[in-house]
């Protein structure tokens, strides 16, 4: 099977940067971006597999910026990746067409296996 292309979205540069080279020898990363108008350009240009996506995104938050790539490129999967463990941002996350679900807290081996699931077509909630 092929690598995911995988699009992230986070606002915070060190944490950014860390995913990127835990996620960059299982997966192809087409790009980085720090908000959400640039998340909803980023998906039109590089048309990834896969956007993961922090919801505190500043300028257009990633659950809204969720919705504007499901009407545009359907066909990207959404996993967020959040500090945000509450049911009604999960429940949300999903109605925006979300995929995938991880806590920030959860272990790198975590974030890789949601991305393998959710590329091939499941979905994927942390446990915690």
């Amino acid at each position: 099977m092929s690598k995911a292309r995988v699009l992230l979205a986070e606002d915070h540069v060190l944490v950014s940067e860390g995913l990127t080279k835990l996620l960059e020898a299982d997966f192809t990363l087409v790009g980085t971006v720090v908000d959400g108008h640039a998340l909803v350009q980023a998906v039109k240009k590089h048309t990834p597999d896969i956007a993961i996506i922090d919801i505190s995104l500043p300028l257009l938050n990633g659950l809204e910026a969720a919705r504007q790539i499901k009407k545009c490129e359907p066909q990207t999967k959404i996993i967020f990746l959040t500090m945000h463990s509450e049911d009604h941002f999960v429940r949300e996350a999903f109605k925006a067409g979300g995929a995938g679900y991880i806590l920030k807290q959860s272990a790198t081996a975590e974030l890789v296996f949601a991305i393998k699931e959710v590329y091939q077509g499941r979905t994927y909630v942390s446990p915690s």
